[in-house]
């Protein structure tokens, strides 16, 4: 069974976490067993992150965007979010509403 956190130890798995040390050792530094920290990183992904992490790692997803030409047809520059974005929103939408055959619906 878990050992039960107080808000300090909380923090502190948090911040080591973060700063990408082992499971192994933040359950040293913070002098807990294992399996409580384990127990409490997954309860925090389950519930969420804080919202300052949120933005931050939107900011993340933005500096990873990049501008590619349109492989659906049209051939315009868009902004991508990944490496398999390679079609516009534009030629996305009127994709969906073109049949197997090419006729509209």
């Amino acid at each position: 069974m878990a050992t039960k956190l107080t808000k300090f130890q909380k923090k502190k798995i948090k911040r080591l976490s973060g700063a990408g040390l082992t499971v192994y050792k933040i359950a040293k530094q913070v002098g807990v067993p294992k399996d409580t920290v384990i127990s409490y990183i997954k309860q925090e992904r389950w519930h969420g992150q804080s919202k300052s992490l949120r933005l931050e790692n939107k900011e993340k997803d933005k500096a990873k965007m990049k501008r590619r030409k349109c492989l659906g047809g049209c051939g315009e520059m868009f902004w991508s979010e990944h490496n398999g974005n390679r079609v516009c929103p534009t030629c996305t939408y009127d994709r969906r509403y073109v049949d197997v055959w090419g006729i509209a619906v």
